[in-house]
């Protein structure tokens, strides 16, 4: 969309990642960036949170074909009873997005799978 166009022109492209869905934008982005993120957008967000962290896991592109891989690291997390706050995913990557206080269990968690 153009606005998310002109969001990434004014703002560090390093700190922010854009999920764009069917009716709905995820911006995930470094918290000295949320001011400027609001002010760009005249409507208000449906929430906001912080002292988030997004603990990324990279596989090659082979993992694509391996039934239930994300499956595994995702109810990994879970089964440690951490709430997943957000999920971002491409094609060789996962960011699982969890509270800042979760991170330490969250990597404990994953590191299982390696």
């Amino acid at each position: 969309s153009e606005k998310i166009s002109s969001l990434l022109s004014n703002v560090s492209k390093k700190n922010l990642v854009i999920s764009e869905g069917i009716d709905e934008i995820t911006i995930i982005a470094a918290q000295e960036l949320q001011d400027d993120i609001k002010a760009h957008f005249s409507a208000l967000p449906k929430n906001v949170f912080t002292d988030l962290v997004g603990i990324c896991v990279r596989f090659p592109s082979e993992y694509i074909e391996v039934p239930n891989a994300l499956f595994s690291l995702i109810s990994g997390v879970s089964l440690q009873r951490i709430n997943i706050i957000e999920l971002v995913s491409t094609y060789t990557q996962l960011m699982i997005v969890v509270r800042q206080e979760d991170r330490e269990r969250t990597v404990g968690a994953l590191q299982k799978f390696f």
